[in-house]
């Protein structure tokens, strides 16, 4: 079907979400089943673990099979809770089931495909590019969402969710891998839609709508709506607290489904 693309270069941009980062899974999967494997991906948050588990092993089956082996309790026995004024969770026992599970001691020199993971400076708010090192501290740095986890610290420096500089990360690809375009998700722009009773809002919503919506302020700059193909999931009259529910993964698999089938047609015209 995309025979044409092998001529040209093709990055591949999987932006942050938590839990609805799982609609990234269907929309690799039929790229790949199509013949389409990019030359360089990069990602955040949640797009920076499934990035990096995609560019290890070629595929991301695997990973959604472990993942629905995950009953709710297992994934509630991931919560190791913090001094509230420091964050909500410690996230040692999430970094010890991805290190443990999918990523062990692994580097960037262990890719099949090339693959940058964004996290942003605390002390600048500037986002910083990894392309080397252990995976699993690339993945923790861009993956410590302010509030629910501490600053990730490494080689001294400290760091936060890579979604706070750059939640769609999709530059990076053109200037370091010199890639012709980019088939970018979006996981941000499309959670607007909320309940309407306000009297079922939480801290959690509120925590997760205020950052979210600053990140709905980033557009992809009209220089690159040619060479960028954005693919937006959409998830209708939920709350925004249910992003993290990571034991509802069907619900999550679902908007991204649904997209790539719709989208279709028009990513095979722009591959061409």
């Amino acid at each position: 079907m995309f025979g044409l693309l092998k001529k040209k270069k093709l990055g591949l941009c999987l932006g942050g979400g938590a839990a609805r980062g799982y609609s990234l899974i269907p929309i690799i999967q039929k790229l790949s089943r199509d013949g389409v494997v990019p030359d360089a991906v990069s990602g955040a948050s949640i797009g920076s673990i499934i990035g990096a588990y995609y560019c290890l092993n070629g595929e991301v089956d695997s990973l959604l099979e472990e993942i629905k082996k995950m009953s709710k309790k297992d994934f509630a026995k991931l919560i190791d809770l913090n001094n509230p004024t420091k964050s909500a969770i410690k996230g040692r026992r999430i970094k010890k089931l991805l290190q443990d599970k999918f990523f062990g001691n692994k580097t960037f020199d262990d890719l099949k495909i090339p693959l940058v993971i964004v996290a942003t400076d605390i002390a600048s708010f500037t986002p910083v590019y990894f392309t080397k090192g252990k995976l699993i501290d690339a993945i923790m740095a861009s993956s410590s969402i302010p509030g629910i986890f501490p600053p990730y610290k490494i080689d001294g420096k400290l760091y936060i969710d890579g979604g706070v500089s750059k939640h769609i990360p999709y530059k990076i690809l053109f200037t370091k891998f010199n890639v012709k375009k980019v088939v970018a998700v979006d996981l941000v722009s499309g959670v607007s839609k909320t309940s309407k009773d306000t009297n079922e809002y939480n801290i959690v919503d509120i925590l997760f709508g205020a950052f979210y919506a600053i990140l709905r302020t980033a557009k992809i700059e009209d220089i690159y709506k040619k060479k960028v193909f954005l693919l937006i999931p959409r998830w209708d009259k939920k709350k925004i607290g249910d992003i993290l529910k990571f034991h509802q993964v069907e619900e999550h698999l679902k908007p991204g489904q649904s997209l790539i089938k719709r989208k279709l047609k028009e990513l095979k015209d722009f591959l061409k």
